[in-house]
């Protein structure tokens, strides 16, 4: 598990609900645990005696949001890196990307995939780190313009992209940077890694 090399700078360790079951797995305990508390099982629980527990039962937002949510609105966390969220539940992982979607004006957040790191981009400039040759795919989740692109093997300058319509899967890192200007929309971008790759 590659949970406490990211684990290890950061501020805050949050819990969604059974993922505290994945950090007592790893022999690491949250400081917090937010959601419903339906899926985090009683001998992790009462183990976590120093996590603090926020129970919030509302339906209509999942235990992911709620986590992202209390980050944001009660931390006021600038970055924010999502583990644990690839598994067996494709659903699971659309839905996480989608509600980081909807809050990627707010901070840096990326989401650590086995493969891939994937960063939410809204609008404006942002820097990438990579190496030279790495896949990178650019899909939008809103429709999006990208004004401007540097670092990568194929130009992306005035490209616009609509989920189901165009995107940019498959090009490929220049160097150790990618530079996006967006001009507007929501994209998400993978960025190729290799085990252990934690500074992107």
């Amino acid at each position: 598990e590659e949970f406490p090399q990211w684990i290890a700078g950061a501020d805050h360790v949050i819990a969604a609900d059974g993922g505290a079951d994945a950090l007592a797995e790893a022999g690491l305990q949250p400081d917090i645990v937010i959601g419903d508390l339906d899926s985090i099982s009683p001998p992790v629980r009462d183990s976590f005696v120093d996590a603090h527990f926020i129970h919030e039962p509302d339906q209509d937002r999942t235990d992911f949001q709620k986590a992202l949510d209390y980050a944001l609105d009660r931390l006021d966390a600038k970055e924010v890196v999502v583990l644990g969220s690839e598994g067996d539940r494709l659903d699971h992982t659309l839905s996480s990307l989608g509600a980081a979607a909807g809050r990627a004006g707010d901070a840096s957040i990326r989401f650590v995939f086995e493969t891939s790191i994937v960063h939410l981009v809204a609008a404006g400039e942002v820097r990438l780190k990579t190496r030279r040759g790495a896949l990178i795919s650019i899909l939008p989740v809103l429709p999006s313009k990208i004004t401007s692109g540097a670092g990568l093997q194929w130009a992306v300058d005035g490209l616009e992209l609509a989920f189901g319509v165009r995107d940019g899967v498959s090009n490929r890192a220049g160097g150790d940077e990618v530079r996006l200007h967006v001009a507007s929309g929501c994209l998400v971008v993978f960025v190729e890694r290799r085990e252990g790759d934690v500074e992107w």
